[in-house]
């Protein structure tokens, strides 16, 4: 295999989690190495974010039960800078992402939902995921804008809407974009 596939484009079908995917999002694969009598695989990645050993290992199994595998291995080299993903410890000794600064408001507290599992009667709800789209436009109401952003988490997307005024605006214009993922919480309702 030559050149550089995004490793989504080439494993389309792997069932794999918010958190997976997020490590994996920008990973590309630079070389894989079949060895069909022994049934083992060899993928070669370059990340531009830190693939932990936890995300390593649950991709192999994965990658391994998709295609009846007996071992699968990934290489991963990281580019660029790494991500500034500071661990906390939880006094039960687990390790727990830090969501970092809010960009708006207070930090966001409550269980994630899924967007797949989403519909109008799900009242208030907090959901993470990908950026895809982000715009804002000025509404008929001098000094009064709309601001809309779409997000997926891969299994379901939503549209934010918000209205500001323009001093609400501006930060968010330097803060938020398309490719990033944010954390958001709010009420459903129908459009």
């Amino acid at each position: 295999m030559a050149g550089k596939t995004p490793f989504f484009e080439f494993f389309t079908s792997l069932p794999v989690d918010f958190e997976l995917r997020l490590a994996l999002d920008s990973a590309v694969i630079t070389n894989i190495e079949l060895d069909q009598e022994a049934r083992t695989m060899r993928v070669e990645l370059l990340a531009r974010e830190h693939v932990s050993e936890a995300v390593q290992e649950k991709t192999e199994a994965l990658i391994a039960q998709q295609f009846g595998l007996v071992r699968v291995t990934l290489a991963v080299t990281q580019i660029g800078m790494p991500r500034e993903e500071e661990k906390k410890e939880t006094s039960k000794g687990k390790k727990e992402r830090d969501p970092g600064k809010p960009i708006m408001g207070k930090a966001i507290k409550g269980k994630v939902s899924p967007m797949s599992s989403l519909n109008s009667k799900s009242g208030k709800v907090v959901v993470e995921g990908k950026v895809f789209k982000f715009e804002y436009r000025e509404t008929k109401r001098p000094g009064m804008w709309s601001m809309t952003m779409a997000m997926t988490d891969y299994g379901g997307s939503v549209f934010v809407r918000k209205r500001l005024f323009e001093r609400e605006l501006a930060p968010l214009r330097e803060k938020i974009a398309p490719g990033m993922y944010l954390r958001v919480a709010g009420n459903i309702t129908e459009s």
